[in-house]
């Protein structure tokens, strides 16, 4: 898993990760680690999980890949370590350094933090594996002067792997003759691998079918998972009521167009090496064979743009294929424009000036600025390198045969010069607040930009409406060895079934270090039927309060918390208690 915290979205990588959130990425490295390497790492369907990058790697400066980054030690603790902590409790067999430094050492180099902070702090016991020719890479970072070097770094600092450079197979042997380097750091290093390889049943069993991995579970069933995680890969920022579309509303047929409407394979994401193309439709093709019941097939047809804007005149709803493809987010595809790729919002803005409804469906792997599409589109649905699933995903949300569960685990920013923004920020001495006149003076915002991003942590719409109300803490007071009950009554308002993820968000008001304005604390998904509605019950104890200080120390401080339940980061729904 890639526990990386990332709060930039130039930074290409941001696509492999979980997002901004500590407890969020926390929860689903545990998931991660169990659902690779299950109660039994020798069973023939699991793997050794490798939780990288150790560490702070998703704040590299600039938002440019394998960069220098400087986080506090308070930071650190706070942000960035949690999902690794998590996923060494939950007993990751791995752990992969990162490529960047921090704090002026390459964290391929660093005892202070590969031996003391991921062995001494967190306790963990398996092999550290260096990034790709990272070891080498010590060289160009400047803290060593040659391979030798570098190998002699690397393996004193806790690198146990050295993936690709070579220079531990060159230069460890003859440095261990001439005594500068002492055995017993080479025995720690494979005893932590063989240990790792007996846990595996690599002795018991030498070799590996290829084609074990058709016999794990039937195909259908696979390709009916990767569906269910699709539609959690779409999120619906907005809808004005054209979704979901309906057969009497395809009277007039439907248009569609766009760059990546053909493109089956672009569904997949970054980092998808043994796809099979022929096992992936596009978007066209998965959107026909749902139209063959609605008579609007004839407007699918590829066109130049001149037919496209003739069809879309025609037609009674447009849709358009806008984004990223992924060769432009991942590894070493940084940016540093967050709008769509040049000539999109041209076509776009020419679709909707045909004067008919037009449902925007956005491909990216990053978060965009999308204020403009959302005021051209009727409807903006943004999916996240949904798989090989993904056409028959999004067309079932289109039509209405399934709902779009997806919910930002990022903020979207409003402009490219927001970033990095995140709605776990510290409050600072000046928190933006418009004056009499609406305008961000003297206090932390821009002049040229509304406060706070275009949607936030945790939103997402559905095909449906929710009400939360009935907000209630079982005690005002709580003690630090005790447990805090909130309760609270979840309704489906609307017409149709629905789902929803309820977010439970705290506050520390007053503490010896600055804490963020909210940071999640619990979440819950619930289904119910239109009318319907639930109390749900979320129970938290003294860890939910509690965080580090520079040094991993735990900390608990009495006083005042407030909070607030919703579906999303901005959720309204309030209330405070004291801690004791």
């Amino acid at each position: 898993p890639m526990l990386d915290i990332a709060r930039d979205p130039r930074w290409g990588r941001i696509a492999e990760g979980y997002g901004e959130d500590p407890l969020l990425c926390s929860r689903l490295a545990v998931a991660a680690v169990r659902g690779f390497q299950g109660d039994d790492l020798a069973a023939g369907d699991r793997l050794a999980a490798c939780a990288k990058h150790f560490i702070g790697y998703g704040a590299a400066e600039g938002g440019r890949d394998y960069n220098s980054t400087e986080i506090s030690d308070f930071t650190v603790q706070n942000v960035y370590l949690p999902p690794f902590r998590a996923a060494v409790d939950a007993g990751c067999a791995t752990v992969m350094a990162a490529f960047h430094e921090l704090g002026g050492e390459p964290c391929t180099g660093s005892s202070r933090i590969l031996r003391e902070l991921l062995r001494g702090q967190l306790g963990f016991g398996g092999p550290v594996v260096s990034d790709w020719n990272a070891v080498e890479e010590l060289l160009m970072h400047g803290v060593v002067a040659d391979r030798d070097a570098a190998a002699a770094l690397a393996l004193t600092a806790g690198i146990d792997v050295d993936m690709v450079s070579g220079c531990y197979r060159e230069a460890l042997p003859a440095a261990l003759a001439a005594g500068t380097l002492p055995i017993a750091l080479i025995d720690q290093a494979v005893a932590r691998l063989l240990t790792l390889k007996f846990r595996l049943g690599l002795f018991e069993q030498r070799s590996v079918s290829a084609g074990g991995a058709d016999r794990l579970a039937d195909r259908a069933g696979r390709r009916s998972a990767a569906k269910h995680a699709a539609h959690h890969a779409c999120i619906l920022l907005s809808n004005n009521g054209v979704l979901p579309l309906k057969a009497e509303s395809l009277r007039l047929g439907l248009s569609a167009s766009g760059s990546l409407l053909d493109l089956g394979h672009l569904l997949h994401g970054t980092w998808t090496l043994d796809a099979v193309k022929e096992e992936t439709p596009c978007l066209r093709e998965a959107i026909l064979a749902r139209l063959e019941q609605a008579g609007g097939c004839e407007a699918l047809q590829r066109s130049c743009v001149d037919e496209v804007l003739a069809i879309a005149a025609a037609r009674e709803v447009n849709l358009v294929v806008l984004g990223e493809s992924p060769a432009r987010s991942g590894e070493a595809a940084c940016v540093t424009d967050l709008g769509l790729p040049p000539g999109q919002i041209e076509h776009l803005r020419a679709v909707k000036a045909m004067g008919r409804p037009v449902v925007a469906v956005v491909l990216a792997g990053r978060p965009l600025v999308l204020g403009e599409v959302e005021r051209l589109a009727d409807a903006v649905l943004f999916v996240l390198h949904p798989g090989c699933e993904g056409a028959a995903a999004i067309t079932e949300i289109l039509f209405g045969d399934a709902e779009p569960l997806g919910r930002l685990p990022v903020s979207l920013p409003r402009a490219t010069g927001q970033v990095p923004i995140h709605y776990n920020y510290k409050a600072t001495g000046r928190p933006p607040k418009p004056d009499d006149r609406g305008q961000i003076i003297w206090s932390s915002g821009y002049l040229d930009c509304q406060p706070g991003p275009l949607h936030p942590f945790g939103y997402g719409l559905g095909y449906t409406t929710w009400s939360y109300s009935g907000l209630h803490l079982d005690r005002s007071v709580l003690r630090t060895d005790g447990t805090l009950n909130v309760r609270v009554t979840v309704a489906n308002t609307g017409t149709r079934r629905g789902r929803t993820v309820v977010q439970l968000y705290l506050r520390d008001l007053v503490s010896r270090w600055t804490r963020p304005v909210r940071e999640l604390a619990d979440f819950q998904a619930i289904a119910l039927d239109p009318g319907a509605s639930s109390e749900l019950t979320f129970t938290l104890d003294a860890a939910a309060f509690a965080y580090r200080d520079p040094q991993g120390r735990l900390l608990l401080e009495p006083g005042t918390f407030g909070l607030w339940v919703g579906g999303d980061s901005d959720a309204t729904l309030h209330a405070d208690f004291t801690l004791l």
